[in-house]
This record gives C-alpha cells, sequence and structure tokens, in this order.
C-alpha cells in the first residue's frame, strides 16, 4: 500500500518535501498532503511495533534515512 501511494503521488510528495512553496503555487492541499504522511508513516510504525518489536522499528527508520542522505545527491537517489 505504501508504495503504491508514493509510486501514484510521487511528484506531490517530493515538492511537498522539498518545495512547499512550489507545491503552494500549483495548488497542492499541503495541510492535506501532510496529513496523509504522517498517517501513513504511524501505520507502518504501528504494524512494525506488533511484528518485529521497537529496536528493530527505530533501526528500520533511522538507518536507511541516514544512508540515504549521505550517498545520494537527488530526491529521487533518497528515495531509492
Amino acid at each position: 500500500a505504501m508504495l503504491a501511494v508514493i509510486g501514484t503521488s510521487f511528484r506531490a510528495l517530493s515538492w511537498g518535501a522539498f518545495d512547499r512553496q512550489h507545491a503552494q503555487s500549483v495548488g497542492l492541499n499541503l495541510p492535506l498532503l501532510d496529513f496523509a504522511v504522517t498517517t501513513l508513516i504511524t501505520l507502518v510504525m504501528v504494524l512494525s511495533f506488533e511484528l518485529v518489536g521497537a529496536v528493530l522499528v527505530v533501526a528500520m527508520m533511522v538507518i536507511p534515512t541516514l544512508f540515504a542522505r549521505t550517498f545520494a545527491s537527488t530526491v529521487l537517489g533518497v528515495l531509492v
């Protein structure tokens, strides 16, 4: 489900995350976008806590992000 949401709204998500002025100028509803992203992250984390435990969930959320931000130079590079 998460991959489907990211795949269908990649452009809106990247504008909302990295260029909020442009996103607002093209008519994106930023509060709704923020709410949707927060809701999806919350759902994934709650389900993950139930399945694998707190320590692994924190590691799964933090470590890939750190590596991606360190080695990627574009938004697409961070997401891939």
